[in-house]
């Protein structure tokens, strides 16, 4: 679930679980949570290959609203 999710070690989710959260966060229209989401996973990840989707991910929605 988006909300909740696993537990992992540490408390956090892995780089790919962060990254899919920011995208379903923001394709359920719930830009502003996605984008808190989005920079803690590039705070923790700017090297990520998911790091470029994550920074665009909710960019679409905002411009929408």
């Amino acid at each position: 679930a988006v909300g909740g999710g696993p537990a992992w070690e540490g408390g956090a989710l892995p780089p790919g679980g962060a990254a899919a959260r920011v995208f379903a966060l923001c394709a359920a229209g719930r830009a502003t949570e996605g984008r808190g989401v989005a920079r803690r996973f590039l705070a923790h990840h700017p090297d990520s290959p998911l790091a470029e989707r994550v920074r665009e991910s909710c960019r679409e929605e905002a411009g929408a609203q």
